[in-house]
């Protein structure tokens, strides 16, 4: 088959692939050649015939896994992990994928039966399916799988007997994977005793994960034929029986967790086993007995964990010293007793130690000053000190990282590599697990990390030029046994393109790092890349909301049309109010069931908003939001309007779209933008606004509309601005917080009258809280208040704060955040080392070829006031527009009333005690105001 046959074989796929995730991804273009023009998360051969990878992680992927996937026979990757809006069954036609070798669709919505057709996948070497609802049993055809070297369907609902080949009927089951380095079905209801069978020579498993299911029986002996294992957990099953002494043969164990059974007799010696790191077997009916004296052999243990497993006598002091890697003990809810000693301990290395609830009578600390529970024990009752029963016992971890001082706006993560750096950036994020690792390694784990990274990078035509050797790898301790990496950006860039963030996850996800002597690491890429716009994703039960909507909107239209067919005229009538809002009636969590309340705004059809826009055609496009596009557009009447078309996947924007109707509906005045209407049907979201023909004030400041933005002109739009939104807070009935301030949010009309836009995130105060509390912060980064961001709480305030960041971009010409810094922060610090000199400097904009000094100085201190960290110390909308009206009026004005109401507590200071204060004189003239054309009056 030819060349041709291939191309229109993988077009049709994608295509059927794009269709079932409902247009997701959005940079996927049908009418171009996804090898040639790179589509996202799409990689093709030398000849560029055939598709071979398909990595979309965490793009947002909804709807279903098409069965045109199968069409893709020549893929070698996929990995389209956490897109948690993507579910449904996997599909049989998986069995055609033979050269597929990673298959990862790890943190979805996968729900059914694995299929057993994926037996047919005889080239796989990785398989995670973990995180998802997969239900029923693990298919025997597992076993078929020869070349299988990692197998992770972990935090499923997977049931019944592990699959073994003397049993399962097809002669395959998991006894087959001899090649197989990683098992990891852990967090399933998996059942039954564990197949002796199941081990046999030969096999090569580094990981055997078995942990919280429901085994039952003993722990097979045939265990010994596991030679190379490094990490056993058989923790939270219901395994009873001896510990075999079999596990003492296996050398290279590092990990070794069998607690919450009901295992009995004693644990064998274990101190043969000289990389043995992590021994956690507690919560065991054990036979009663001292502490095993074979522990103070293990000279590499880092955590020993032996609660309730009826320990009893005294404790040996060397328990605490013998090993200089020892960082956790503990050995509460125990019947230990006499004196605990901890004077051979070392306070540098062992951070925790839990004797709670034992038998102990005294204490001899020595020099140990780390964290100890003592609550639960008669010596409790002589000294409480130790012995606070509200401390929970959790395991301790050293604290790494450089401490930073930059002032990164709270949106941003901190690149702690060193402090001479650290960067204010999106990292991509990835949480590694250290199951027999000790922290002192963890420098030579971060050099491999950035190896492998570079080596996953290095040539990849997804690079779009950025320098691999300028990315920083940071390391942060989450718990005991657990890391997260953040891999960031060049230092030159604020985040990753969006190509190169499924590139870096894919090259450190799911990946088995193993190097002496840290042992054996496991790294998920479980991090939210973040987006330029932070809004709420649709949650499982908005989707379910969704479809008990759409049923309930077919009853609601069937019980139309009989009504219509009793009495017509009344039926139209009620459609055409109705209509419109039928789809609210359940659009999940949180929204009401009412339809919007409208004052003014009419309900076009789309067939009049496709004939207005020339069916959305591309010349009638004028922008394009994280909302959707911009479309010009002329009515019946002749009248020009701006139509904002939602993007069809963005189902969470219901809430936003019925807000903004609602709301723009019912607020009229000369600086909001008007509303002329909507349209909501066939899962289309339209509204119709009063057309501004120039622009947003961000593409003026940038020059793009070509109008020349002078100082007049600049501090007009801004009082326009700020008075439509001090009419939203304090006029409004009830008033209302906008919530995404920003300056491509501030229209201009044919006048350059500035009016506010975009109220998909407003929210009504009712008795001055909010209609609704916000369970996720939401609005743009750079303009975001820090307050809101950290409590939660918007408040009309949050509108200031924003408002303020405009004021330093109309002042800088900038956008909020250049290099991952924030602008108004770093001109705010230059004005308090300089004053208003620096400033003019270095920050004013260039384009801004004269303007009054003073003025400047006013509108920078308007600008400040308004960014307080303090909520309460913020000025209100209504002391903004006061402060912009005195600008705005004539310069001899201005300079009469310079600064005297930029002090809070002005009520209480003389007027002209603050101009002799600050000028040196109680009155004075406005004479030379202009840069460039006299010298200003300035400040003594």
């Amino acid at each position: 088959m030819g060349a041709a046959y291939y191309r229109e074989s993988f077009f049709v796929a994608l295509n059927g692939l794009y269709k079932d995730w409902l247009g997701n991804p959005q940079v996927w273009d049908l009418s171009t050649d996804p090898c040639e023009d790179q589509w996202l998360g799409i990689k093709c051969d030398d000849s560029q015939t055939r598709v071979t990878q398909i990595l979309l992680m965490n793009q947002g992927l909804a709807g279903t896994l098409s069965t045109s996937l199968g069409n893709l026979t020549s893929l070698t990757d996929m990995d389209i992990t956490s897109n948690p809006m993507l579910g449904g069954p996997l599909p049989a036609e998986i069995r055609n994928l033979i050269h597929l070798e990673r298959f990862f669709v790890q943190f979805c919505n996968f729900s059914g039966t694995i299929p057993s057709e994926i037996g047919n996948m005889v080239s796989l070497k990785y398989l995670g399916l973990s995180q998802n609802n997969f239900t029923g049993p693990l298919p025997a055809t597992v076993g078929l799988l020869k070349n299988l070297n990692w197998l992770d369907v972990s935090n499923n609902n997977l049931s019944g007997p592990l699959p073994v080949s003397s049993t399962s009927g097809i002669g395959s089951g998991l006894d087959n994977l001899t090649n197989a380095q990683h098992w990891h079905l852990q967090n399933n209801e998996f059942s039954g005793p564990i197949p002796p069978s199941l081990f046999v020579q030969g096999m090569q498993l580094l990981h055997l994960m078995l942990r919280n299911n429901k085994f039952t029986g003993s722990i097979p002996p045939t265990i010994e034929n596991l030679v190379h294992l490094q990490i056993l957990c058989l923790d939270d099953n219901a395994l009873s029986g001896t510990v075999p002494s079999a596990i003492s043969s296996l050398s290279n164990l590092s990990t070794l967790e069998v607690n919450n059974n009901n295992l009995n007799g004693q644990l064998p010696d274990l101190s043969s086993n000289m990389y043995l790191q992590m021994l956690i077997a507690g919560h065991n009916p054990f036979d009663t007995a001292e502490i095993p004296s074979w522990i103070i052999n293990m000279r590499n243990i880092y955590l020993l964990s032996l609660d309730a497993a009826n320990l009893t006598g005294s404790i040996p002091a060397e328990i605490f010293g013998f090993s200089s890697f020892l960082s956790n003990v503990s050995l509460g809810s125990n019947y230990l007793n006499g004196t605990l000693n901890l004077t051979e301990a070392n306070p540098s290395s062992l951070l925790f130690v839990n004797l709670s609830d034992n038998d102990i009578i005294a204490l001899e600390k020595g020099n140990y000053t780390q964290k100890l529970l003592m609550n639960g024990n008669p010596y409790c009752e002589m000294d409480s000190s130790a012995c606070n029963p509200t401390q929970v016992g959790t395991l301790e971890a050293p604290a790494m990282g450089t401490e930073c001082t930059n002032d990164c706006d709270p949106e941003y993560a901190i690149n702690k590599k060193d402090s001479s750096s650290c960067q204010c950036a999106y990292p991509v994020v990835s949480t590694c697990n250290f199951p027999a690792s000790r922290y002192p390694t963890l420098s030579n784990f971060v050099s491999e990390m950035e190896h492998i990274i570079a080596a996953g990078l290095n040539g990849s035509q997804y690079l779009e030029g950025i320098l691999i050797q300028d990315t920083q790898v940071v390391v942060d301790v989450s718990s005991a046994n657990e890391i997260r990496i953040s891999v960031f950006p060049p230092s030159n860039m604020t985040a990753w393109p969006s190509r190169n963030v499924t590139v870096i996850s894919y090259a450190i996800k799911n990946r088995d790092i193993d190097f002496d002597p840290i042992g054996a690491v496991l790294c998920e890429y479980t991090g939210t890349y973040w987006k330029l716009q932070v809004v709420t994703r649709l949650s499982r039960g908005a989707i379910v909301g969704l479809v008990i909507g759409a049923v309930v909107l077919a009853i609601v239209i069937f019980v139309l049309v009989l009504y219509a067919m009793r009495i017509k005229k009344r039926a139209l009538k009620a459609e055409k109010l109705n209509k419109p809002f039928a789809a609210w009636i359940g659009t999940g969590q949180g929204l009401s069931v009412h339809v919007p309340h409208l004052k003014g705004a009419r309900w076009f059809s789309l067939g009049e908003i496709r004939s207005c826009t020339n069916n959305f055609s591309q010349s009638n496009e004028i922008g394009e939001g994280g909302y959707g596009k911009v479309y010009k557009g002329f009515l019946s009447s002749g009248e020009r309007v701006a139509i904002k078309r939602a993007h069809a996947h963005l189902l969470q924007g219901t809430a936003e779209f019925k807000t903004e109707i609602e709301l723009l509906s019912r607020v009229h005045h000369i600086n909001l933008v008007g509303l002329l209407g909507f349209c909501f049907e066939e899962r289309e979201q339209i509204l119709v606004y009063e057309y501004m023909p120039n622009g947003t004030l961000t593409d003026c400041l940038s020059g793009r509309t070509g109008l020349r933005m002078d100082w007049s002109r600049r501090i007009e739009i801004l009082l326009g601005s700020a008075r439509g939104i001090a009419y939203l807070h304090t006029e409004a009935n009830p008033p209302i917080i906008h919530g995404d301030i920003k300056s491509c949010n501030i229209l201009l009309d044919e006048k350059l009258v500035a009016k506010v836009a975009d109220f998909g995130l407003s929210e009504l105060l009712l008795d001055g809280r909010l209609s609704v509390e916000t369970a996720q912060v939401k609005g743009t980064l750079g303009y975001l208040d820090p307050d809101y961001y950290m409590t939660n709480q918007l408040t009309s305030k949050s509108d200031v704060y924003s408002f303020g960041v405009v004021l330093f971009e109309v002042i800088t010409g900038r956008l909020p955040i250049e290099g991952g810094k924030c602008v108004a922060r770093q001109v705010a610090k230059l004005h308090g080392a300089t004053g208003i000199d620096g400033v003019v400097q270095e920050w004013v904009d260039p384009h801004l070829d004269e303007y009054p000094r003073k003025g400047l100085g006013w509108l920078l201190e308007i600008a400040l006031n308004c960014m307080k960290d303090d909520p309460q110390e913020r000025l209100s909308m209504a002391e903004v527009v006061k402060e912009l009206e005195v600008l705005s009026g004539p310069p001899s004005e201005m300079a009469k009333s310079l600064s005297i109401n930029m002090y809070k507590n002005r009520s209480e200071r003389d007027d002209q005690a603050l101009i002799q204060e600050k000028y040196g004189s109680s009155s004075f003239e406005y004479s030379g105001s202009y840069i460039g054309i006299s010298t200003p009056l300035e400040p003594k």
